[in-house]
């Protein structure tokens, strides 16, 4: 037995995702630059898109600033990344926004821009990629939802639509990926200490009585950390995960329950 644990071992050190190229949009920040960070310790070759540029990532990681709501910064970026790389074999889609109003003075602008981030985003990410992972017959692709999309918030409106959207659009895209090979599940994470939950809960007090003593706690009483998210989201990219696909996996500390 000594012997095959060694073996084990063994087989976790390599890195499983070598030869493979990822986008991961997003990743200047938060859930998407700890998903970037994993995914090149898993060996693959990373690319950020991203309206703003990390300043602390290897100069192995390419940054391309990018719009996702915009199909031509899209296409720009991706053209300019199949040149060089080839077709992507992974795509982690964590970009998205926020932003808080009651229903009836939600403006059309802040609703337009949230959809368009969130929900036309993911889908001209999942268009643009889908094609390449067809002709290859492998891909994974791994979308971050939110668990505000089954236990909502007041002033939520767009946030928790587009997150609730997200995850059936993630679902067709595995039902046209799977006869090829190409799985498409979404992360849906609980209150994270992230760069865009600090603009609603500014500071980490406010964060843990969020999760221990509000309608949004969790049975941990835990405050998620990006990398908790990240690793979620490794794990739906490796090759050992070819048979999981539309499926919604809740990192939450338990808020959420299916």
């Amino acid at each position: 037995m000594s012997g095959r644990r060694h073996e084990f071992r063994e087989e976790l050190s390599l890195k499983p995702l070598t030869g493979k190229v990822a986008w991961v949009t997003g990743g200047a920040s938060g859930i998407g630059h700890a998903t970037a960070d994993k995914l090149r310790l898993l060996g693959a070759q990373v690319a950020i898109l991203d309206v703003a540029r990390p300043a602390d990532f290897p100069e192995s990681t390419e940054v391309h600033i990018c719009d996702v709501a915009t199909r031509s910064s899209v296409e720009a970026a991706a053209d300019l990344l199949e040149r060089r790389f080839g077709p992507p074999a992974i795509l982690v889609n964590s970009a998205g926004i926020s932003g808080a109003a009651p229903l009836c003075e939600f403006s059309d602008d802040l609703w337009n821009r949230i959809l368009a981030v969130n929900l036309t985003g993911t889908f001209n990410m999942i268009r643009r990629v889908m094609g390449g992972m067809l002709k290859m017959g492998w891909g994974r692709i791994v979308l971050i939802s939110s668990d505000s999309a089954f236990r909502v918030s007041a002033g939520q409106a767009a946030y928790a639509s587009t997150k609730a959207a997200v995850i059936t659009l993630g679902q067709v895209a595995a039902l046209e990926g799977g006869p090829a090979g190409v799985t498409c599940n979404i992360v849906s994470p609980g209150i994270i200490d992230t760069p865009m939950s600090r603009r609603r809960w500014s500071t980490r007090e406010e964060l843990r009585a969020a999760v221990t003593s509000s309608t949004l706690s969790n049975p941990q009483g835990a405050v998620l950390e990006a990398d908790d998210v990240a690793n979620a989201a490794a794990f739906l990219c490796l090759p050992e995960s070819g048979h999981i696909t539309g499926q919604t996996l809740h990192v939450n500390g338990g808020m959420v329950m299916r």
